[in-house]
């Protein structure tokens, strides 16, 4: 996993991963942080339960004891200049 120059943020696939406030807190009450998030996506599987809209992808994998699912939308966000972004929606236990 390489961070694109100039980015404060961890990447997945070439983009930023940005937490919304939601996907912040179920990240927290996990005990996770962007970068173990990052790691998830990087190292998990594709697990959609039910076709999604499209740029919406979800990930799965074996994280502290537990199978997680993170649901990630593909937009643009100010955070990175109006540029494409992976928008981290949720993080939940399967």
């Amino acid at each position: 996993m390489t961070d694109p120059p100039n980015w404060p943020f961890p990447a997945w696939e070439g983009l930023p991963i940005i937490l919304t406030y939601h996907g912040a807190q179920r990240a927290d009450a996990l005990g996770l942080n962007i970068h173990d998030i990052a790691a998830i996506l990087e190292g998990g599987e594709d697990c959609e339960e039910d076709p999604r809209k499209r740029g919406v992808r979800e990930r799965c994998a074996r994280w502290r004891g537990q199978t997680l699912r993170v649901i990630v939308s593909r937009e643009p966000s100010g955070w990175v200049n109006g540029e494409d972004a992976w928008i981290v929606i949720n993080v939940k236990p399967v």
